[in-house]
């Protein structure tokens, strides 16, 4: 089974693979993700994701809530690379 959460995060591809800089993406020399696979195992629901993804960002930010979460809190699971089991944020006064 490929592990995208590794094949994502490879220092040799990846510059600085852990840090949150989603601007990278906007770079020119910046590699393609392999979430989604590729050529003919590409996957068909890719797009709707990624739209989905970004009205729920865009309705967030034009909320402009204060977010908290407990990070170190965060229990993982291991199925296809190393996610959390859940995320439970709340608002902050």
């Amino acid at each position: 089974m490929l592990a995208t959460y590794a094949a994502n995060h490879d220092a040799d591809v990846w510059a600085d693979p852990e840090v949150f800089r989603p601007t990278r993406f906007l770079e020119a020399d910046c590699p393609k993700m392999m979430t989604f696979g590729g050529g003919a195992h590409f996957c068909l629901g890719a797009w709707l994701a990624r739209l989905t993804l970004e009205e729920v960002l865009r309705a967030v930010i034009a909320a402009r809530p204060a977010l908290a979460c407990d990070v170190e809190g965060l229990a993982w699971v291991s199925a296809t690379g190393a996610n959390p089991a859940a995320i439970p944020v709340d608002f902050a006064a």
